[in-house]
């Protein structure tokens, strides 16, 4: 199994690059793992230090269909639920990934 150098597990090469960068960024999350899974989607990652929690999303296949249709469907319950999500396309910039001033304040 990858881990990164904090032994959170990866499920990619680019979820070991999004984990190292939360954890530099000072974030708290936790990885979901599939066996303890049971909601509509499953994010690559969950920040626990906003409320609600935060969904990571690391988009880092391309050209597969049933890939991108499950990136389409989990895009759009985001949307629809509102859900606060972070998502990266490995093709472009990591986002930024520092709390907001606000959310780290209220959390305190």
């Amino acid at each position: 199994m990858l881990t990164n150098t904090n032994y959170i597990p990866a499920d990619s090469s680019y979820e070991l690059l999004m984990a190292d960068a939360l954890a530099k960024a000072g974030r708290r999350m936790i990885k979901p793992l599939r066996y303890d899974h049971h909601e509509e989607v499953f994010p690559d990652f969950v920040l626990t230090d906003t409320t609600p929690p935060t969904f990571v999303e690391v988009y880092g296949v391309k050209g597969r269909l049933g890939y991108e249709l499950r990136k389409l469907a989990k895009q759009q319950h985001y949307r629809s639920t509102g859900q606060p999500v972070i998502e990266w396309d490995v093709d472009k910039d990591m986002p930024l990934l520092t709390l907001p001033r606000s959310s780290a304040q209220a959390s305190h």
